[in-house]
């Protein structure tokens, strides 16, 4: 669904936040990667399996990082995007 989402709405390109982990899945074509949580506890940690019950906040940083890719389309620009790409 994310993908045909995608392709219709984002000409093949988009981010979502998947509520379940509060990852953010980049999708670019027929490309793919979790880029990560903008969503930290306290210590600055990700819980990427919301796990430890600990409240977590929208950390400004994460998302300015977020939206200047998505916005720009430097996905394929970034080492930690570009890194962790997948294919299918």
């Amino acid at each position: 669904e994310c993908y045909a989402h995608a392709v219709e709405c984002g000409a093949g390109t988009a981010a979502f936040i998947l509520l379940k982990t509060s990852m953010v899945l980049l999708i670019r074509e027929t490309h793919w990667c979790l880029w990560g949580s903008p969503y930290l506890d306290a210590y600055g940690e990700e819980d990427p399996e919301l796990k430890r019950g600990r409240p977590l906040s929208l950390n400004r940083e994460r998302y300015e990082q977020l939206q200047l890719l998505h916005s720009t389309h430097g996905f394929d620009h970034n080492s930690r995007v570009a890194s962790r790409w997948h294919v299918g």
